[in-house]
C-alpha cells in the first residue's frame, strides 16, 4: 500500500482513536496511534503504543515509533484506544513536523 494512502489511514485512525494492526519488520503489532508526522531525520514516522501482537525486542507492551514506510497490511480497527498510556509525549522531539496527534 503507498505511503500517502498509509499516512491518511492513521490520520484518520489517531483522529478517530481507533486502535491499529499492521505488519513491521516481519510480525504482526497492534497498536494505539498517537503521533504521525515528519521525523527529525525526514522520514513519515508513527509513535504508538503496542499493546499486542509481537516485537523483535521482545518487548510487546509500550511506547514504540514506526517508519511508516516499513508498514505493511495496515488495518484500523472499529474498537477505540480508549486512555491515553502513561508516558505519552505531546511534544515529542522525534518530529519536525506533526500531521496528527491524539
Amino acid at each position: 500500500m503507498p505511503v500517502k494512502i498509509v499516512s491518511t489511514n492513521l490520520i484518520n485512525a489517531i483522529d478517530e482513536k481507533r486502535v491499529i494492526m499492521f505488519t513491521y519488520k516481519g510480525v504482526v503489532r497492534i497498536v494505539k496511534p498517537f503521533i504521525v508526522g515528519m521525523s527529525t531525520r525526514g522520514n513519515l514516522l508513527l509513535s504508538g503504543f503496542q499493546i499486542g501482537g509481537k516485537a523483535s525486542s521482545g518487548i510487546v507492551t509500550g511506547w514504540k515509533y514506526f517508519e511508516v514506510a516499513g508498514m505493511r497490511n495496515v488495518t484500523i480497527f472499529s474498537r477505540t484506544s480508549g486512555s491515553i498510556p502513561s508516558g505519552y509525549n505531546r511534544n515529542d522531539r522525534q518530529f519536525k513536523t506533526i500531521w496528527a496527534q491524539r
